[in-house]
C-alpha cells in the first residue's frame, strides 16, 4: 500500500486487540455504538474480553502512521495458549 501522505510504501501487518474504537476529537466513549451514526464513533472489533482480532493494518516508517481498513473486519478468535 501507498502512504497517502508521503507516498512511500507502507509495511502490512495487524493490530491484535480485544476492543478498538474509534471516536471523534469532542465525542464520548460509549459502551456500545449500536443504533449510532458512524460520525458519533463505532467498534472497528468485535466488542468482546475474551477473544481478540488481527486488525489488518498498514505503517509508514517515514510518516510514522498506521492506516487501518474497517471494511474488513476480522473474526474474533480465542486467545493463544502460552
Amino acid at each position: 500500500m501507498i502512504c497517502p501522505k508521503c507516498r512511500g510504501e507502507m509495511l502490512e501487518g495487524y493490530i491484535p486487540t480485544q476492543i478498538l474504537r474509534w471516536v471523534p476529537k469532542y465525542g464520548r466513549a460509549r459502551l456500545s455504538h449500536k443504533g449510532r451514526p458512524p460520525e458519533e464513533g463505532f467498534c472497528i472489533t468485535a466488542n468482546t474480553v475474551l477473544r481478540y482480532s488481527n486488525i489488518p493494518a498498514w505503517f509508514c516508517r517515514e510518516c510514522d502512521i498506521i492506516l487501518i481498513d474497517r471494511k474488513e473486519p476480522p473474526a474474533p478468535q480465542e486467545w493463544p495458549e502460552w
